[in-house]
């Protein structure tokens, strides 16, 4: 259950190896016990409950995958740093960043916060769009953090780096004493860097990769698969996890290059450019992958290698 001890920090592994809905956990026992992105499992954390009142629940950022078991430890003050904090006040705000109001529409919405209020656990299928933990563990929030936040534990303390890009307020947490990070969902899986929220940012993503390399860590914790890695393993796989980026920007271009009308982002995003073409079926993958195919072409109209006539994109001629 419990990998590894830092001193006062306890690398928890989330189930199937920490893979996504689960996720890898950091759990801290000092004088306060905390827990950072409570997404390991059900199974894990009611073990861990039993052995250590939790006083506060920290979260890197509001994805389901990390903030899935808030509702587990009621006792306990839960902090989300505040440019991601609305997602924790209004349900309508969560689904307007996830990307459900943007790519289906108001009624969509609707219909999503009327399927998440019934209690029970609905399918997860290949993305818990219908589960009602949505409701139960964003419905309280007691506290927001800024870039640079301290949490005190005792003997530990921990530093809220903020890294946006992958979400608004998506922090990291650096532990200066055990000199060791969480990176959460800077994770460097092989599926890349991930964007597809409405507050998503590709540059911001960029930016944030080198500053969360600048840190002084001899130890990272990946919210997902890897898990424990030194600090030359972290930075050897950084750019490769980078590159995925520029590797969706090329096969954009060549998508559009071999259509001399251009093509509607509707069509783009149809084919499977990001997520594999048969994970679309899920209307979640679809609308995810439509927002970050839009996020690149927006990026490549800036930088005029695309252009944009009559809602058809096009590569613009050298």
């Amino acid at each position: 259950m419990i990998e590894k001890n830092f001193g006062h920090i306890k690398v928890v592994r989330g189930e199937d190896d920490g893979r996504f809905p689960h996720c890898n956990t950091i759990l801290v026992t000092d004088d306060i016990n905390a827990i950072i992105d409570p997404g390991v499992g059900e199974r894990i954390l009611r073990e861990l409950r039993a052995d250590y009142s939790i006083d506060l629940v920290i979260d890197t950022h509001y994805h389901f995958d990390h903030i899935w078991f808030n509702h587990l430890f009621p006792d306990a003050r839960i902090y989300l740093h505040k440019d991601d904090a609305a997602c924790f006040k209004s349900l309508d705000d969560l689904a307007e960043r996830l990307g459900i109001s943007e790519v289906y529409g108001v009624e969509a919405v609707k219909k999503w916060k009327d399927r998440i209020s019934r209690s029970g656990n609905q399918s997860m299928g290949l993305t818990p769009k219908n589960r009602h933990e949505w409701v139960l563990s964003t419905s309280r929030l007691d506290g927001e953090y800024e870039d640079g936040r301290i949490f005190d534990f005792g003997n530990t303390t921990a530093e809220a780096v903020h890294l946006p890009g992958h979400t608004a307020g998506f922090s990291c947490f650096y532990f200066p004493n055990e000199r060791l990070a969480y990176s959460a969902d800077m994770d460097l899986t092989a599926f890349g860097p991930w964007y597809g929220g409405t507050d998503g940012d590709i540059q911001g993503f960029l930016d944030s990769i080198e500053r969360i390399a600048e840190l002084k860590a001899d130890v990272y914790v990946t919210g997902h698969e890897f898990g424990i890695l030194r600090r030359s393993e972290f930075l050897k796989r950084i750019p490769e996890f980078r590159a995925t980026i520029f590797e969706r920007d090329k096969r954009i271009m060549e998508f559009l290059r071999a259509r001399k009308k251009g093509a509607t982002l509707t069509t783009i995003a149809s084919e499977g450019l990001i997520y594999s073409p048969e994970s679309l079926v899920d209307e979640w993958i679809y609308m995810w992958g439509k927002i970050m195919v839009k996020k690149h072409l927006e990026r490549l109209e800036t930088l005029g290698f695309v252009g944009l006539e009559r809602s058809r994109y096009f590569v613009k001629k050298a």
